[in-house]
């Protein structure tokens, strides 16, 4: 274990800061709202707003996934985002920001039902730094060697293995779900098929979601390149 700093940063109040933002995150994990407020508003009042925003985006991130409220979610992360932008200009003009709507509206929201809490993401990266430490090792698969790297550019990968292999999603959302008037993914993959940049390129064994492992198929080059003005 590394050794820590005694160095401690102390509140207007003379609290310790790092034990005032843990115990935001765990108020807001028992979603006890007047709590996390009162050490917000702590931070707040010793010109640390900064780090007040900071670690709100922290705790959304660690607390949450987008999966579980993902409107709710979507809206606290953007206005985070942009506290965080509007904090680092008005610091270029030493301004302070008046942030404490911003602030008591994310925390609130965090206590409140709106907001499913699951730590999945979080754990799941530990669980991976786990298992690297325990010898797991993956290998590069030849799906990830597409025309972005300079292995699948060196073994002549261009459109029509991004489009057969390399671009293929599962699960998917329809256009129609969308609300999409045009499927511009088959637009774009039918163009892309028809103009490949790379001359004579081979064709591609399309990647079947029903058989993830089957192994890529490289197929003879066709004998006949459809022109850039043949219709969609």
């Amino acid at each position: 274990m590394s050794q820590k700093s005694s160095y401690q940063i102390k509140t207007v109040n003379g609290l310790d800061l790092s034990l005032c933002r843990s115990s935001i995150q765990k108020a807001i994990r028992r979603s006890q709202t007047d709590r996390a407020m009162y050490f917000a508003v702590e931070i707040y009042q010793s010109n640390m707003e900064a780090y007040l925003v900071y670690s709100c985006a922290v705790i959304l991130s660690e607390e949450f996934s987008p999966l579980g409220s993902p409107a709710v979610y979507s809206a606290l992360s953007s206005s985070m985002n942009f506290w965080l932008y509007a904090l680092t200009e008005r610091k270029k003009k030493k301004q302070r920001t008046e942030l404490r709507p911003a602030i008591g509206n994310w925390i609130t929201t965090m206590c409140s039902e709106a907001m499913k809490k699951n730590r999945s993401g979080d754990d799941a990266w530990a669980w991976m730094e786990i298992q690297r430490k325990m010898g797991l090792q993956l290998e590069i698969e030849d799906q990830d060697k597409d025309e972005h790297c300079s292995i699948g550019r060196k073994l002549g990968r261009g459109y029509k293995f991004w489009v057969r292999q390399a671009s293929k999603q599962y699960p998917t959302i329809s256009p129609k779900e969308l609300g999409l008037e045009k499927d511009y993914t088959a637009i774009v993959n039918d163009w892309y098929l028809k103009n490949s940049p790379i001359p004579n390129e081979s064709d591609w064994s399309e990647w079947d979601p029903d058989f993830p492992d089957n192994p890529i198929e490289e197929y003879p080059i066709s004998d006949t390149q459809p022109s850039l003005k043949d219709p969609l």
